[in-house]
This record gives C-alpha cells, sequence and structure tokens, in this order.
C-alpha cells in the first residue's frame, strides 16, 4: 500500500511512469527524486515568466486590436515596432492630461479671485495663459506623434493644419495618407516608431 501511495504522489507530482522505473533504480532515491523536482521547479518558472510576458504583450495589444483589421498583412510584422514606443506615447499624454489639469486649476482659481475682488485681470491673464498653454500643447502633441495610414502602412506626420482640425479619438485620426491619397482614421504612434 506504502508503494502504491508513493506511486500516486509522483504521479500527481508529474512524474511519467519512465520517470518512476528510474527512480526504482537509483541506490539514492530521495535525492534523485529532489534533483528531478528541482528540475521540473525550474521548468515551471521558466515557463511561467513566458506567460507573464505573453500577458504583458497581450496587454499591449489590446487597445490596438480594433485598429488590426485596418492594417494590411505587410504591416502587422512592424506591430512590435509600434507597440515598443507605447509607453512613449503614454508618457506623451500623460503630460497633456498634467499640464491640461494645470491650465484648469489656474483658470477657475483666476476666475474666483476675479469674482471675490472684482478685479477682472486676473480672470483675462488667465485665458491668455491657458491659449498660450494649449497652443505649446498642440505644440508638444504635434511633435511627438505620427500616424499609420491603415491602406498602405505608411507612417507620416500630417500638416498642423490637417492635426488640429482633423476628428480624432484617443487612438486614432482622421487623416488623408501623402502616400496612396486615401482618407482614413490613422492609428497614432509615437513619432520615435519609426524614421518617416
Amino acid at each position: 500500500m506504502k508503494l502504491f501511495l508513493a506511486f500516486a504522489l509522483l504521479k500527481v507530482l508529474g512524474f511519467r511512469l519512465a520517470d518512476i522505473r528510474e527512480i526504482l533504480r537509483q541506490e539514492n532515491p530521495g535525492e534523485f527524486i529532489q534533483d528531478r523536482l528541482d528540475k521540473q521547479l525550474q521548468e515551471f518558472k521558466t515557463e511561467i515568466d513566458a506567460a507573464k510576458e505573453s500577458v504583458e504583450t497581450i496587454k499591449a495589444l489590446q487597445p490596438y486590436l480594433s485598429h488590426l483589421n485596418d492594417l494590411p498583412i505587410t504591416s502587422i510584422g512592424e506591430m512590435g515596432d509600434i507597440m515598443q514606443n507605447k509607453k512613449d506615447l503614454r508618457n506623451t499624454r500623460t503630460v497633456l492630461f498634467a499640464a491640461g489639469i494645470a491650465i484648469d486649476i489656474v483658470e477657475v482659481v483666476a476666475f474666483v479671485v476675479s469674482l471675490r475682488t472684482g478685479q477682472w485681470g486676473w480672470f483675462i491673464g488667465a485665458i491668455v495663459l491657458a491659449v498660450l498653454g494649449a497652443t505649446w500643447l498642440v505644440n508638444f502633441m504635434y511633435h511627438r506623434v505620427a500616424y499609420v495610414c491603415p491602406n498602405c502602412g505608411f507612417i507620416f506626420r500630417p500638416t498642423k493644419k490637417a492635426f488640429f482640425f482633423s476628428a480624432h479619438t484617443l487612438a486614432t485620426r482622421k487623416l488623408k495618407c501623402p502616400n496612396c491619397h486615401e482618407t482614413n482614421s490613422c492609428l497614432e504612434i509615437s513619432a520615435n516608431a519609426k524614421e518617416y
């Protein structure tokens, strides 16, 4: 009965019948089992690390999956390069968000001060500051992003006018590609992703 329980335990630990036969041939089966378990543990850790890396890759790709159908097959191989620059794009958006919040706070504080004191120069100054700040933010964004045409896969930077006035979402902008001259929702990427 003890032998049967030992076999069952070894099977639960992932040992195959060939491994169990090998254990029975050993002079010191405990040491052999320990070595096998250490090896198996290392293999599991390697598999777990690979799985974690795959999970991170999947998480990075998920926001872009809705746009994959728009890209030609030839550009799918370039997606790895684009994903590596996702962090740069996130940092750019974080700077935009933080600066936008700061500008809003200055405007609200200036408005409250102007209401309480009756001196509207504070609010007018804040509006001028907000316009200058917004202009700087648009220019900041313009120089840090590029776009991928879903029709031909061409990476480009639009004119400032097209950039400013085009309809857009967080991840795309409706632009005319300078390569194929098609107007599509182009995927936004970090300008560092590729020379264009």
